[in-house]
C-alpha cells in the first residue's frame, strides 16, 4: 500500500477535519466546507461509527471513488470562489461537478455547469456529461445538433462515448429524416388539385407540368443533396426565393406551395427530433 502524503497546499496546520483521497491527505477547515452546503455539514457531523473519524492524519475520512486530483480541484474552488485565477479547463470543471454531485453542493454544481457552457464542447461530450452528472438541459440541443449534422460526422471514439443505445437512437432518427426527405422529394405536392379561378383546366395541366419539372430540378435536388440537404423547415422559404418558372400561374403556384404546408410533411422533422430527444432522456433516466 502506498504511503500517505500531505497535500503541499491544502494541509492547513490549523485545519480541523482531515480527508484522504487516494494516497493524499487534506487538512481543511470545516467552516470553509460547510458554508457551501448544509447537506455536507450534515454528512460530516453525523456519527460515522469510526472512532475519531477525520480528527487527524491517523484517522482521515476516506473518499472512495474520488481521486486526489479531483478532490484538489473542489477544495481549490471552495477556498477561492470567484477567483479569476481558478482553473476553468475541462478536467478541473468536470472534477468539481463530479464531487459536487456526490456531496450535493448546489452552488459549485451551478458554477461548474456555467463555465462548462463557456467551453467549446462537442454535442457528444455534452451528452456524456449530461448522462454522468445529471444535466438534463443539455440533452435537447445536443441531440438536435447531432441530427442536423451528417451521421458520418460522429467519429468512432464519439460513438463509443455515446454508447450503443444512444448511438442507435441517433442513427434511427437520421434514417427517418432521410426517408422523409426522399418521400417529399419524390412526389411534387398539389398535382391532384383542381384549377382555381384564374387558371383554366387546360392551362392548369400545363401549370402542373411546369411545377413538377421545377420541383424535380430545383427542390428535389436540394432536399437530396448528399452533403448539405435542404432542411425541411426551410423548404417554403427556399421555394419563395426561386424565380417563378415561365408559364406557371402565380395562383397555381400559391396553391401548390400551400399543399406543401398542408401536407404536414414539414412538421415531421420536428417530430422525429423530439422523439429522439425523448428517447435519450428516457434512457438516461433508467441509468
Amino acid at each position: 500500500m502506498a504511503s500517505l502524503q500531505k497535500h503541499p497546499k491544502y494541509w492547513f496546520t490549523d485545519g480541523n477535519i482531515v480527508f484522504q483521497a487516494d494516497d493524499t491527505l487534506f487538512c481543511l477547515h470545516r467552516g470553509a466546507l460547510f458554508v457551501h452546503s448544509p447537506t455536507l455539514e450534515g454528512i460530516f457531523t453525523l456519527p460515522s461509527g469510526v472512532v475519531n473519524d477525520g480528527v487527524d492524519e491517523e484517522h482521515p475520512i476516506k473518499l472512495p471513488g474520488i481521486s486526489g486530483g479531483e478532490f484538489e480541484h473542489l477544495v481549490s474552488w471552495m477556498y477561492h470562489v470567484g477567483s479569476v485565477h481558478h482553473d476553468r479547463n475541462l478536467p478541473s470543471l468536470v472534477a468539481i461537478l463530479k464531487v459536487s454531485r456526490l456531496w450535493q453542493i448546489d452552488n459549485s454544481i451551478d458554477w461548474a455547469i456555467a463555465h462548462l457552457n463557456q467551453l467549446n464542447l462537442s454535442a457528444v461530450t455534452k451528452l456524456e456529461l449530461a448522462c454522468k452528472y445529471t444535466i438534463p438541459q443539455w440533452i435537447p440541443p445536443s441531440v438536435c445538433l447531432l441530427l442536423l449534422n451528417p451521421l458520418s460526422a460522429i467519429t468512432e471514439d464519439e460513438a463509443y462515448c455515446l454508447g450503443i443505445r444512444v448511438y442507435s437512437i441517433i442513427a434511427k432518427a437520421h434514417e427517418a429524416l432521410d426517408m422523409e426527405r426522399h418521400i417529399i422529394a419524390a412526389v411534387p405536392p398539389g398535382l391532384s388539385l383542381p384549377p382555381l379561378s384564374l387558371c383554366t383546366p387546360s392551362q392548369h395541366s400545363n401549370c402542373k407540368d411546369i411545377w413538377a419539372h421545377f420541383w424535380w430540378q430545383k427542390i428535389a435536388h436540394q432536399l437530396l443533396h448528399p452533403y448539405n440537404p435542404l432542411p425541411l423547415n426551410s423548404l417554403v422559404q427556399f421555394i419563395g426565393e426561386q424565380k417563378n418558372p415561365d408559364g406557371l400561374n402565380l395562383e397555381c403556384k400559391g396553391q401548390f406551395v400551400g399543399e406543401v404546408v398542408e401536407s404536414g410533411g414539414l412538421d415531421v422533422k420536428e417530430n422525429i427530433i423530439y422523439g429522439a430527444i425523448t428517447s435519450v432522456q428516457g434512457y438516461y433516466d433508467t441509468l
